[in-house]
């Protein structure tokens, strides 16, 4: 939803985004992870596969890693597939309700940055299936509402089916090897040099999930109610106030008709800025828990 100029076309998206998907379920289990922020520093190989493999954009701005932290890792991982899960699960659907509410206001807000002549028709971002620039209220508001479908199902199919284990076949876990050679061999051209970031990156990250599973105490397990609790499908349906309130956030930017400046400065900028923060926080404080965590 914060990528709405992608338009319709999401298959291909979800066919790229399988790899990294699947290598952040398997360091779950294979490191045995049962903490919260070992799970936040997790999530960054799933971000860091997403912007090295897939756009490049590590390989050519080694800071793009925060950023994409703050994105990625925060809204993917964080709050879409574990903490709306956890709500859900939990029954804290007023609290739910909230945050829902205050996500879709900002992420409608984060559309009118698609505005901006750096990101409009006239930019490299004109490509197939790409369509930036400013969309009216009734197409944005189309299609947030088959965008919010689709979340609604997803997370009433993620509940319904989950699993305490991920339990890949060979099949799958050959088909993905495959994919992942393929991706690698597509960017070989700039593989010697510019892949050296990202598998950098993601040594440090295994390497501290590797102390965190070698020292982790048995008795800790954040995923207690994952596993012994259910989501009902009208539960779910909170999860449209995203879609409701992205489109009102967006059609009260529509009805204003901010300058470029003022969207430049007051949400490219200060999301941005906030942005950064949230993947510094989230690349190096898991750290920092888990060396002190297990030290107590």
């Amino acid at each position: 939803m914060y990528w709405y100029i992608q338009g319709y076309e999401y298959s291909g998206l979800v066919i790229l985004y399988l790899p990294g998907t699947f290598i952040f379920l398997w360091v779950i289990k294979y490191f045995n992870i049962r903490d919260f922020w070992p799970l936040v520093l997790a999530s960054s190989l799933y971000t860091i596969f997403i912007e090295s493999m897939l756009s490049g954009a590590i390989m050519r701005d080694f800071w793009s890693i925060f950023y994409s932290l703050g994105w990625h890792s925060a809204l993917a991982v964080m709050v879409g597939w574990f903490y709306h899960q956890h709500e859900l699960r939990t029954g804290n659907l007023r609290r739910l309700a909230l945050t829902s509410s205050l996500l879709g206001f900002v992420l409608g807000l984060w559309a009118t940055v698609f505005w901006l002549p750096e990101f409009g028709p006239s930019s490299v971002l004109n490509t197939p299936p790409f369509t930036p620039g400013q969309w009216s209220v009734v197409d944005y508001a189309l299609l947030l509402s088959y965008l919010g479908v689709i979340y609604v199902l997803s997370q009433y199919l993620l509940g319904k089916f989950w699993d305490a284990e991920f339990h890949p076949s060979r099949l799958e876990s050959g088909a993905v090897l495959a994919f992942l050679i393929y991706l690698m061999a597509r960017q070989f051209y700039h593989f010697v040099l510019s892949v050296m970031i990202p598998l950098g990156v993601y040594a440090v990250v295994l390497a501290g999930l590797y102390y965190y599973s070698d020292n982790r105490k048995d008795e800790s397990n954040y995923f207690t109610e994952f596993a012994t609790s259910s989501v009902r499908f009208i539960d779910t349906l909170v999860l449209l106030l995203i879609p409701l309130f992205a489109v009102l956030a967006y059609s009260l930017m529509y009805l204003l008709n901010p300058s470029h400046l003022f969207i430049r400065l007051y949400i490219y900028n200060v999301f941005r800025s906030v942005q950064f923060v949230i993947g510094l926080v989230f690349f190096f404080y898991p750290f920092w828990w888990i060396f002190r965590y297990q030290k107590m």
